[in-house]
């Protein structure tokens, strides 16, 4: 050890400070102890130094291999956003893209949970071969996403993830020698991956929730089962979702309006919109974006019901509910925070997969309004495109140009006849499918009354709601005048669980 010595200008005796080395973050640091008055004490001193920091270096190390590789993987999404955000070239800022675009779209389940200390070159070449099968991505965006899992494993080695020697170089050569395909091999079409959602798919997303344990009793499940009814009935943007308050939602009976006010981008800084927001400086996609939805019946009775419950979790009295934000950030229980739409994307494409359902993401929920909207029943609703185009606000109806393009010959031809009905009467002589029937007794349902289905499913969400209170030992429950019959049916049913208190409506 490499050491100094002084004579103190006080005592006028030798003082001594000892240079040591130490291994932490896997690279080698150095340090100095403080002045000693002996060269063996100083010495002492510095192995105990040395001995403690590689310690904890130790600890943090077997914290970080603990860690999950989707944790990693968001850290490292961090990092190239800060780099994109000291950088003026367009370079950095299309790693971070491609990055989010990876964690959105191009990470399979099966890899995600896996630890750090668990992470093998198979792990990767997993990763990267479900990229290149991916027939809607071209040759040059899968080597641009291999080039990204390089930098990633890189990262991992610099930032003290890597134990072993040489894990970085042989992770390297096994992702640089995956065959990927040509570069040349252009994009298909990426309908693929962007599938319109029937209202049966729907339908099985939401029934995805109810099944789950508690039911819409528990206030995750009606979050996400909430969320996608809105999302698909309502035809909104996924930024202009985000940035939805309460204060924005006009439930009287009278009204039963979303006014599209603000949208928050998926690209901006949440601090920074949670900022303007709170400071009342809205914005929207363009001027004309700002508008008016009207709430169909099918879900207005639904948006009550979650704004109560929303109340119920939250613990907010009718006037604080306001400034929320009507999807907040469920995983961090705060509900002046927004849910960033990448996350509510995991959630759905986690649900897709484990439904085995066609692959979407959620800007196509808005293009699957407008063809629930313009198909003819039992498929949609069956409107004149002057009432869609109205219904989405639109004096450029590129998005619905889209959609009328995407119909089927089939979809094409019963339309033209319904058109045309004066002069071309077929007789229908085909049976009904299953699937038929079942989207019949759907779209009946969406126009018609079901004030019988509303009053069991809401009955059905206050049992279980109340069932989980008990058990997370909560003593009290609020419920609504209406809801009296329910209460008394319950208390009749289980006895009397908890405090029941009645709340003005």
């Amino acid at each position: 050890m490499a050491y100094k010595e002084r004579i103190n200008p006080k005592t006028g005796r030798k003082e001594y400070k000892v240079r040591y080395y130490f291994k932490a973050d896997g690279k080698k640091k150095d340090s100095e102890t403080a002045w000693f008055d002996s060269l063996e004490h100083a010495e002492r001193e510095a192995k105990k130094l040395k001995e403690m920091k590689e310690k904890a270096d130790r600890d943090k190390t077997t914290q970080r291999r603990d860690k999950k590789l989707i944790s990693a993987y968001e850290e490292f999404i961090e990092y190239l956003k800060i780099v994109s955000d000291k950088d003026e070239t367009n370079t950095d800022k299309k790693e971070w893209q491609t990055a989010r675009a990876i964690y959105n779209n191009h990470m399979p389940l099966v890899i995600q949970d896996t630890k750090i200390k668990d992470l093998s070159v198979n792990t990767f070449k997993i990763w990267l071969d479900s990229i290149n099968k991916k027939e809607s991505l071209g040759g040059g965006y899968v080597r641009l996403c291999r080039m990204n899992l390089i930098k990633f494993n890189i990262w991992l080695n610099q930032n003290g993830y890597y134990i072993e020697e040489g894990t970085e170089e042989t992770i390297d050569l096994a992702i640089r020698n995956v065959k990927v395909k040509n570069s040349l091999v252009h994009n298909r079409e990426r309908s693929g991956d962007r599938n319109i959602v029937s209202i049966v798919d729907l339908q099985s997303i939401t029934k995805h929730y109810i099944k789950k344990e508690y039911g819409l009793g528990d206030f995750r499940n009606f979050y996400f089962y909430t969320l996608f009814m809105t999302l698909f009935f309502s035809g909104m943007r996924v930024e202009e979702l985000t940035g939805l308050q309460w204060k924005f939602i006009d439930l009287r009976e009278s009204v039963r309006s979303i006014y599209i006010k603000n949208a928050i981008s998926k690209m901006e800084r949440v601090e920074h919109a949670l900022e303007r927001t709170r400071k009342g400086q809205y914005k929207t996609k363009n001027t004309i974006s700002i508008r008016t939805i009207p709430i169909f019946d099918f879900y207005y009775d639904l948006l009550k019901d979650y704004k109560e419950s929303f109340r119920y979790e939250y613990g907010l009295t009718k006037a604080e509910v306001e400034e929320c934000f009507v999807f907040p950030n469920i995983d961090q229980n705060n509900p002046y925070r927004f849910m960033r739409s990448d996350q509510t994307l995991r959630e759905l494409k986690k649900v897709l997969e484990e439904l085995g359902l066609p692959n979407t993401d959620l800007q196509m929920f808005r293009h699957s309004c407008a063809m629930f909207l313009i198909l003819s029943p039992p498929e949609g609703l069956g409107y004149t495109e002057e009432k869609v185009i109205d219904y989405f606000g639109h004096q450029d109806t590129s998005m619905l140009r889209k959609v009328y393009a995407r119909l089927s010959e089939k979809e094409k031809a019963d339309r033209m006849r319904k058109t045309f009905s004066d002069i071309y009467k077929p007789t229908d002589t085909d049976e009904k499918t299953t699937e038929e029937a079942l989207k019949e007794k759907l779209i009946n349902r969406i126009r018609g009354n079901n004030e019988s289905a509303k009053m069991y499913a809401r009955k059905n969400r206050i049992y279980n709601q109340i069932r989980k209170a008990m058990i997370e030992g909560k003593t009290k429950y609020y419920y609504m005048e209406k809801d009296v019959d329910i209460i008394e049916q319950f208390i009749k049913d289980n006895g009397k669980t908890m405090e029941f208190i009645k709340e003005e409506e």
